[in-house]
Order: structure tokens, then sequence, then C-alpha cells
């Protein structure tokens, strides 16, 4: 479980990262489209998602493995999580400043992904965002629905039969 905690914790730093140098773009380069701003709000998304999964894990006790988001598959969710963690890499080092002169000034007038890598990058941070988000829900309406079974199960057992 802390290795899941980890990887969220990982996830969460490089995003943060990641979006602090496409937000710096957003702001130097001239031309800045509404592709690039929407991939920093997915990444913003994403985060916000990770932090509810992270807050979700510290509060559920260590004897309540169906409270983690991950009881349904843990190994899913890491696997979600480690290519995550190499998606932002990748998309991290290309948008990391060239070592030459030339090429600074460049990438100070244009963004360094074609219009196409930009909505691919943007793609599959709607995926991975909505992949967090269907599972955490799933987690809540599984504990939901074992509340209602225990509340059901201790009323029947409960009441006296007149």
């Amino acid at each position: 479980m802390a290795d899941v905690s980890g990887l969220i914790l990982t996830v969460v730093g490089l995003s943060l990262n990641v979006a602090s140098t496409i937000y710096s773009f957003a702001q130097n380069v001239r031309a800045a489209s509404d592709s690039i701003r929407g991939l920093s709000s997915e990444l913003y998304a994403l985060i916000g998602v990770l932090e509810h999964m992270k807050l979700q894990r510290q509060q559920a006790a260590p004897s309540e493995p169906e409270a983690s988001p991950e009881f349904h598959g843990p190994s899913s969710t890491k696997q979600v999580l480690e290519e995550t963690l190499v998606f932002l890499q990748e998309l991290k080092k290309s948008l990391d400043p060239p070592q030459s002169r030339v090429k600074v000034a460049v990438q100070k007038m244009k963004w360094p992904l074609k219009e196409t890598e930009t909505n691919s990058h943007l793609q599959r941070l709607e995926r991975v965002k909505t992949y967090f988000i269907l599972s955490q829900v799933t987690v809540e309406m599984y504990v939901e629905e074992r509340v209602l079974l225990l509340y059901s199960m201790l009323y029947f057992y409960c009441i006296p039969l007149a």
C-alpha cells in the first residue's frame, strides 16, 4: 500500500512541475493556443483527483482494504500510476529548455510541441484523470453499499417482533 501512496506523491509532484513549465510557456510564448491552456487545466485536474485519492488513503483504516482506491485491482491502479509517471517524465523532457542560446530564443517564440502532439497529450491526460475519477466513484459506491447492507442487517435483526 505504501508503494501506491509513494507513486501518487511522485505523480503529483511531477504533475506540478510540468504544469508550472506549461504555465511558464503560456505566459512567455506569444501565441499560446487554447490547447496549451487545456493541457495545463487537465494537469491541475489530475493533481486534484490524485490529491483526493491520497487523502482517502490516509483516512482509510489499515484493516479496511476495500476503502483504498485500489481494492478492486491494486496492480491496475499501480500500473496506471506508473504509466502516468512515465508519460509525465516524457512530457517534461520534451518541454525542458534547450541548451543552445539559439534554441532558447526560438523556444520563446513558439511552443515546442506540434499541435497534434499537444492534443495527444491532452487526450491522454483526460483518459488518466477519468480512470482515477471512476476508480474513486467505484470505491465510494462500494463503501456506501456496504454501509447500507450493514445498516439494513442491523435494523432487521435489532427490531423486536411484536
